[in-house]
């Protein structure tokens, strides 16, 4: 729920669905072929069983990818999660919590050994990025089409639009895309997110009016 005096947000949660088990994934990732490669992309709630479940994808899919979402501050294994991922997510409040003042700070202090790419948001100020490989950092600012400050109408859910975006740039534009692409068209489409209610029309406005110009 959003606060339309004040913006700001609670949270309800109800879930009855019991958490997923190793076995339960292991019996998934097993279908897959082994010569397949796939992208696996986990939310950091349950970092024991993440962690077993990534070792698990390391034996039985060698060519698998493996992203992970580090964001709730205070929770035990998340850094132990970040390293042994491939594409490591990290929030602002993740990266305050750590004494971090700034996103590239928090990248390069944070231990993701393994990850060839490390990225996190800072609201309004965008998001960054760095690459293991080339040791590039690269910054994008929240701005709209006009290059002025957003306007923020609900911001509930941008972490997980940000994340979106920059998946289907690392997965559906691995090669035509420069990652100043990729990171660009993810904070775009959590700018776009951000400024209107919810996420009806989200993808195909986004799709529509900037693919071209990527």
């Amino acid at each position: 729920m959003r606060s339309e005096a004040s913006g700001s947000r609670t949270l309800v949660n109800y879930n009855d669905l019991l958490e997923m088990t190793e076995d339960e994934f292991g019996n998934i990732a097993r279908g897959f072929n082994p010569d397949q490669e796939t992208w696996w992309h986990f939310e950091g709630r349950i970092p024991d069983t993440i962690q077993s479940c990534i070792r698990l994808l390391r034996n039985v899919l060698p060519k698998a990818t493996i992203s992970v979402e580090i964001e709730k501050p205070g929770r035990e294994g998340l850094p132990e999660l970040a390293a042994e991922a491939d594409v490591v997510f990290y929030s602002r409040s993740w990266a305050e919590s750590r004494g971090h003042k700034t996103p590239e700070q928090c990248l390069r202090a944070e231990g993701h050994q393994k990850a060839s790419l490390a990225l996190c948001t800072w609201g309004e100020d965008g998001a960054a990025g760095l690459s293991r490989s080339t040791g590039e950092s690269i910054h994008c600012p929240a701005l709209d089409k006009s290059g002025r400050d957003i306007s923020v109408i609900d911001a509930v859910g941008a972490g997980d639009t940000f994340i979106a975006g920059m998946l289907y740039g690392l997965i559906c534009h691995p090669d035509d895309w420069t990652m100043g692409a990729k990171l660009g068209f993810a904070v775009r489409l959590a700018t776009v997110k951000v400024q209107r209610e919810g996420f009806d029309g989200l993808g195909r406005d986004m799709l529509g009016t900037e693919i071209g110009g990527v």
